[in-house]
Order: C-alpha cells, then structure tokens, then sequence
C-alpha cells in the first residue's frame, strides 16, 4: 500500500498532472490550441521548463496563466510570453521590467534583458507606446522596432537616419514607412537600402523611375520586379499607365498594352512597339479601335497578325484577306463574330478540321453550313456544332445540308 501511494504521489507532483503523463505528451498539450484552458493553466505550473515554455507561446492558454508565466525564473518562458501575441500590453510592459530582465548584461552569466525586449518587438500585437519606449535599444532590438506594423510614424522617421544599416533597410522596406521619409533616403550610401526602398509596396512609381537609372544592378533588379508587380495591378491611373508603357522592360510595357484602362493614344503608340509580344499585347485587347486593328493586319509578326484575326473589333474588310492567309489565322478567323457570311460558309469547307470546327463554334455562322458541319466526319467538329444554338434540329439536317451544299456548287460555277 505503501509504494502504491509513493507511486501516486510521484506522478502529480513531480509531472504535475493526473494520470503520470510523459514529458513529450505534456509538452504536445501545451502547445496544441485545442487543450482545455483548465489543464494549461494546471500545465503552467509544471516543473518541466519546456512544458511552461510551450504554455507561454499557445495563443489559447488562459490570461490568469500567462499573468502568473510572468514572472517565471525562466527567462525564456517569459521569452515565450513576451511573444505570445494574446499577451496584454501590461503583461509586456510587467516582463520588460521583470527584476531578472533588468540585469547588467556586461556580466556573461547574467540573464540578457535583451532576449525579452527582441521578444516583445517580435510581437505583432505590441503596442505603439511600448515600440517607442524600446526605440534606444541595441541595433538588433530597434531594428525589429523598424520593421513592426505598430510603430509610430515619427519614430520611422527618426529610425531613417539610424547609424546601423540594418536598420535603416528595416525602414526601408516597412510598407509604413512615409512616401516622403523613402524619397529621403532614396539616395542611401548603402545598394541594400536603395534595393528595399525600390521593392516596397508603397514606393511610388516616380521613384522607381529614378532608382531604374541606379549604379547598382541589384538596385536595378529590385526596380524591376516591383515595376513588373505594378503592371499587374488592375487600378492602374491613366498616368500610371503611360508611364509604364514608357518602359524599358517589354514585359511591363505588354502588360499595360492589355491593360482595361489604357487609352486610345497610348495603344496607338504601343501598336507601333519594336517588340512583337507589345503589339500582340495591343492585337489581342479588346479596347483597342479597329482602325489601329486595321492597320495591324500586316505587321511583320505571324502571332500578331494572329490577334487581329481573332480580335471582333477587326473589320470585316480586313478578316476576308486574312482569311486567305496561311498558318492558324484561318482558325482564329473562323472563330471570329465579326466574320462575313461568305467568309463562314468558305471555311466550312476547309480540309483542316481545326477551322471547321472553329467555324461550328461560331455564332454568327449560317444554318446551312451549321447543317453540313453536324454531320461532319470529325467528331469534334459534329459536336460543336451540336453546342451551337443556331444549328437545326438533327431529323432537319440533312435536307438542310443538301440543300446548302447545292447552293454551295452552284456559286462555285458563277
């Protein structure tokens, strides 16, 4: 009876909760969200160090809990609170004044007060005032304070002009950071600064346009990227648009030639690009007026030519010569709604089934040849012809196609 109570006694006190469960097993439910709040509160008190670690860092330990981890001897199960973005501000405020983290830190055994500030600036949820207060930390700490979404406007200004690189490219690169406090250090001494303020979401397109000019081919780089992210956004202002297009990179200007809010004058201008992915780009949009289509229909380019075939806003005067052209363009004209007649009912009867079928799919195609091409001997073409919503009930098809076919023969004798 004797060891049997030695036995019990051992496992609560010594693994701190019922049912003598191993170091790993506690461990794994300190950090696991869906522990019940009481036993993470019971685990909070364990002797294991790792365990109360764990507790610490779990978003969904009780307040009471981490109120009490606190002031835990461990520094680094305060580490663990101080992190622990469900911490309240007095919690932070508590471990920053800990007697333990306000040691000398010149003596090497002594407890680092640095570990908690590092911690409490890792924590998104840090409050503005708490930021403030640690912004004369060592570089490491203030330089986590450079990159917080907390920190207040004017002490990212006074960090701008900090004598530690690190730093200042924590500035650098903080979406937060004012357009007007970037465009003062856009003339950094350090390639590293110059780069960040180039890939910043914020950095307004006039400094990049600058920074493109940059010694530096990271600088360079940098320039790049960010301006091939602006070309994909879909806001873009008509001055945006225009200074995009001016562009050296052919991706960014491609990318505003199929841009919704491009003007007229500016397609106009990109029609005429050196680069043929450019004048695909403007081929291939529909804003772009059929009298610069029009004039596209013979660039140099087969691709180009391609996307004016394929384009609704091509004239239909233009879609008949290109439609007796060779390659793909006899597809992408057959697909077209803005396709005469004649030139449909012509394509229907081509050998390459990829036209005919591309003609079945077309809207604006005839029911006679509609007719002809559900009874088709490719499979695809039948069937798209079959989706078509002008094409004639199927018992009507073959009269239909007969009689369109005869039609046909004939016109060819006149």
């Amino acid at each position: 009876m004797k060891n049997i109570l030695f036995v019990f006694f051992c496992c609560f006190f010594l693994l701190g909760i019922p049912g003598c469960k191993t170091p790993t097993e506690k461990r794994n439910m300190a950090m696991d969200p869906a522990t019940p709040p009481e036993t993470l509160q019971q685990l909070s008190e364990d002797l294991d160090t790792y365990t109360r670690v764990k507790v610490g860092e779990n978003e969904k330990t009780p307040l009471s809990a981490l109120q009490k981890l606190c002031k835990d001897e461990d520094i680094y199960v305060r580490e663990a609170v101080a992190k622990n973005p469900s911490a309240t501000p007095e919690m932070l405020e508590e471990l920053l004044n800990h007697p333990l983290a306000q040691k000398d830190t010149k003596d090497p055994l002594a407890e680092d007060k640095s570990i908690i500030a590092k911690a409490v600036v890792e924590n998104p949820k840090t409050p503005a005032k708490i930021l403030a207060k640690l912004s004369s930390e060592n570089p490491e700490i203030v330089a986590g304070i450079a990159a917080h979404p907390n920190t207040p406007i004017e002490i990212l200004q006074q960090l701008s002009k900090h004598k530690d690189i690190q730093v200042r490219e924590k500035i650098a690169e903080n979406p937060n950071t004012p357009q007007e406090t970037l465009l003062g250090m856009i003339d950094d001494e350090s390639e590293w600064i110059r780069a960040s303020i180039a890939k910043n979401p914020k950095t307004p397109l006039l400094y990049l346009d600058k920074l493109s000019n940059d010694k530096s081919d990271k600088v360079k780089r940098s320039c790049l990227e960010s301006k091939r992210k602006w070309a994909k956004k879909t806001d873009l202002t008509s001055q945006e648009i225009d200074s995009l297009a001016n562009d050296q990179d052919p991706l960014v200007r491609s990318s505003m030639a199929s841009h919704q809010n491009i003007s007229e004058l500016t397609l106009q201008i990109l029609s005429k690009d050196s680069d043929s992915s450019v004048r695909e780009a403007v081929a291939g949009n529909p804003k772009t007026p059929r009298y610069i289509l029009d004039g596209m229909a013979e660039d140099a380019s087969s691709l180009v030519k391609d996307k004016v075939a394929a384009n609704p806003k091509t004239s239909p005067e233009k879609l008949e010569i290109l439609s007796k052209e060779g390659g793909d363009r006899k597809r992408w004209v057959g697909q077209n709604p803005s396709t005469p007649e004649k030139i449909l009912v012509w394509l229907s009867f081509e050998r390459n089934k990829s036209i005919r079928e591309s003609v079945a799919k077309n809207i604006k195609t005839p029911q006679g040849a509609l007719a002809k091409l559900l009874l088709d001997e490719d499979s695809e073409v039948r069937k798209a012809a079959s989706q078509n919503p002008r094409t004639p009930p199927k018992q009507m098809a073959v009269e239909k196609a007969k009689e369109f076919i005869q039609q046909w023969q004939e016109s060819l004798k006149q």
